[in-house]
């Protein structure tokens, strides 16, 4: 079942929750929203779908801020 969360070592998958913006899912997750963009093939940032999966490969502080 872990698989089914997690795509792969070090990404996480995120459901875009009402509210949310690509600046703020990439400070949530210590990453850029150029590397969000990228690993989930989006181009226009203003495009956001509530309840869309994002692939995420967070940052090093995230792991960091997560285990404490």
């Amino acid at each position: 079942k872990v698989a089914e969360v997690n795509p792969s070592r070090g990404f996480v998958r995120y459901k875009v929750k009402r509210g949310d913006f690509l600046e703020k899912i990439a400070g949530k997750f210590h990453t850029s929203i150029s590397i969000i963009r990228e690993d989930n093939k989006i181009r226009n940032a203003n495009l956001l779908a509530v309840g869309q999966t994002l692939t995420i490969r967070p940052g090093r502080k995230y792991f960091k801020s997560s285990e404490q």
